[in-house]
């Protein structure tokens, strides 16, 4: 037998890229479950001048513009978009963070300027108030990316800020103001995401029970709960170091925020504890979720 490994007709995954179906499927569904509840900037009149906003949906088209001109980055941010799809619809869906958890995309303008894409409600009992997460999704390939956006919260943190949503609508009430939001960046390899975009956009009879059990509610779990333990630790030392009686309180104010959902997350772990068990040995040699366990040192 005359035998040529070369001649052999290899099968091969198709990237999501070259997929134009299951693309435009994808962004239908995502439209449907978060592009339709997006905060609509102009709706905001009654609480900023119409020349602010205006100004604002300048300076995003410019962003995105950048975007565009790069085709690499332009894919990278439309999978990153289709992720935040996901975990928006099975979080509620599936429970994925808990059963009384509840997900509102961010304006696009929130999303694009602030790098929060959804925002994971919490309520509190015997209370209307609620803390919002913010969630920056995110996949990559190498550490750079994931390293630069942990970078950032830091930054804001150290400057006594913290990260911000302009354009928030209140789900319960409808009232427009600006939301003060812990944040954290999630996030896979892009292997991961793409198999996990294909399952989602799928029509097998199982897909739902393989959503329902799949790695990504364990790696959103483990990588949120180890950048809250480290953000409110840091919180602390600053805290502890600084002089100033002002900033001294600001630190204080944003460290409460993450000491809150410090608990949340930890009554997530231990209702999800028995899943995230069995998905660590598969979630461990995740490239973000590695970055987030070194940087956080966790």
């Amino acid at each position: 037998m005359n035998f040529k490994f070369e001649n052999l007709n290899l099968i091969k995954p198709i990237p999501l890229s070259e997929n134009p179906k299951l693309m435009k499927h994808l962004h239908e569904k995502k439209a449907k479950i978060v592009d339709q509840f997006r905060p609509k900037e102009m709706d905001f009149v009654d609480i900023y001048p119409e020349s602010e906003i205006l100004a604002d949906l300048e300076e995003m088209r410019k962003i995105e513009e950048n975007f565009h001109n790069n085709e690499e980055q332009k894919y990278k941010t439309e999978l990153s978009s289709l992720l935040e799809a996901v975990l928006a619809d099975q979080i509620e869906s599936n429970n994925w963070l808990g059963e009384n958890t509840e997900v509102v995309p961010a304006s696009r303008y929130d999303d694009i300027k602030y790098g929060v894409d959804i925002v994971s409600i919490y309520r509190e009992e015997d209370s209307e108030e609620y803390l919002g997460l913010g969630v920056d999704v995110a996949f990559a390939n190498d550490k750079r990316n994931i390293i630069s956006k942990l970078d950032g919260i830091k930054l804001l943190l150290k400057n006594g800020l913290i990260p911000k949503l302009k354009y928030f609508e209140d789900p319960s009430t409808g009232e427009h103001k600006e939301l003060l939001v812990p944040k954290v960046v999630v996030g896979t390899r892009q292997s991961s995401a793409e198999k996990l975009l294909k399952t989602w956009g799928g029509e097998s009879a199982d897909r739902n029970k393989k959503l329902a059990n799949d790695p990504m509610q364990s790696k959103i779990i483990l990588e949120s709960m180890y950048q809250i333990n480290y953000f409110r630790n840091y919180l602390n030392e600053l805290i502890k170091d600084e002089k100033n009686l002002n900033k001294k309180n600001k630190y204080q104010s944003i460290q409460d925020a993450y000491e809150k959902m410090y608990v949340i997350f930890s009554n997530i772990y231990q209702e999800k504890e028995e899943i995230i068990k069995s998905h660590i040995n598969e979630i461990s040699d995740d490239i973000v979720y590695e970055t987030i366990l070194e940087y956080t040192k966790s």
